[in-house]
């Protein structure tokens, strides 16, 4: 008698199910953590905006208005419009008196991946350190959005 070598029709099923029992966990996951770096994205982009807003403070006794924020002379912040992984956009709402300001970051246009985030849709933080965030209805969010995990 010869024995053959080789795998039964039962055990590729048993190990194709365990594969996508597998995948079926870690999708999700993964997705997951994709959605936390875009996240991230954005607050760190605000909080980089915070800080040279505080610096101009300190030497103007005014925040920039969002001409200068973005320019990139001496005069103005040198903050990029995007955030670093381009998920957000950045604009700031200056007050008249130009004693304070509020810096928002919203979900770029045209970023499929990013406009996935309808919970987040839009990040916001005052000269006080308040932050608050809205989701794509306009309803506030910030305990999802905020919290850095």
């Amino acid at each position: 008698m010869r024995s053959q070598s080789g795998f039964t029709v039962i055990e590729i099923i048993t190990a194709l199910v365990a594969l996508v029992v597998l995948a079926a966990a870690a999708i999700p996951l993964w997705n997951n953590s994709q959605l936390r770096q875009r996240r991230d994205d954005a607050v760190d982009a605000l909080l980089a905006l915070q800080a040279a807003q505080d610096r101009h403070f300190a030497i103007n006794a005014r925040y920039a208005d969002e001409a200068k924020t973005f320019e990139e002379s001496p005069f103005g912040l040198g903050v990029e419009r995007a955030s670093p992984g381009a998920h957000y956009e950045l604009t700031v709402q200056r007050a008249a008196d130009q004693l304070s300001y509020v810096a928002i970051a919203t979900v770029a246009r045209g970023k499929d991946d990013a406009r996935a985030d309808t919970r987040c849709h839009e990040f916001r933080l005052d000269e006080h350190g308040r932050r608050w965030s809205l989701d794509a209805a306009g309803k506030d969010s910030t305990a999802d959005c905020w919290n850095r995990l």
